[in-house]
């Protein structure tokens, strides 16, 4: 039994979207908390400093609303509709070139959200072990963990989709570098294993001349 059909990968990439678009709240909400509570951003603050750049922390929000929100709200109406029967899988959102447009910015969003993650990640544990040395009871920082937390997560959801769309469009011959490559070398190998074309032999002739 089958059960990477293609009906069954449109319901794993609905969970997986509404996970993203789930999980992306986390940093979207938390991060300008903090940042709105302590005037600035605690990622990477040092002593002696109130907060360190916001661009870290703007960095981290843009990923979540571009990729996990925007993106994921988007992915994840499309599916609804196609899995409702709404829109047909010939649909033009559905077409081989979206599919392939579809991978290549899952594969782009587990870059950057990876990116976010260790931002975050690092950002934390820099401000924690230079300004206040144990941020066990500090408020602030549990709602950063909360971000990183989602951070992480998303990073793994972005992966599994760019594995599985990629495997997808490998199993079904729709990865256009990959078929032109090997069209070609099936053609370079009928080339350099051919057989020489025969002559034709003009046939005999039926008696042989009289002198």
């Amino acid at each position: 039994m089958n059960l990477f059909t293609e009906v069954n990968l449109n319901r794993l990439k609905l969970g997986l979207y509404g996970g993203l678009f789930f999980f992306s709240f986390f940093t979207i909400i938390a991060v300008p908390m903090t940042t709105e509570d302590v005037g600035g951003c605690l990622l990477y603050a040092e002593a002696g400093k109130k907060a360190g750049s916001d661009s870290n922390c703007n960095y981290c929000v843009a990923m979540a609303v571009i990729f996990g929100m925007l993106y994921g709200l988007f992915r994840l109406v499309t599916l609804v509709l196609l899995v409702l029967g709404k829109l047909a899988p010939d649909f033009v959102l559905f077409s081989d070139l979206c599919q392939l447009v579809y991978t290549g910015v899952d594969t782009v969003a587990w870059f950057l959200v990876f990116i976010s993650a260790c931002i975050l990640s690092a950002g934390i544990n820099s401000f924690c072990s230079t300004v206040i040395g144990d941020c066990s009871n500090y408020t602030q920082v549990s709602r950063l963990h909360a971000a990183e937390a989602g951070a992480w997560i998303s990073f793994i959801l972005w992966l599994v989709l760019m594995v599985v769309g990629i495997f997808w469009l490998f199993r079904q011959g729709k990865l256009p570098f990959i078929s032109r490559s090997a069209q070609a070398g099936d053609s370079g190998t009928q080339g350099a294993s051919g057989t020489t074309p025969q002559m034709d032999i003009p046939p005999a002739s039926p008696e042989d001349p009289k002198y």
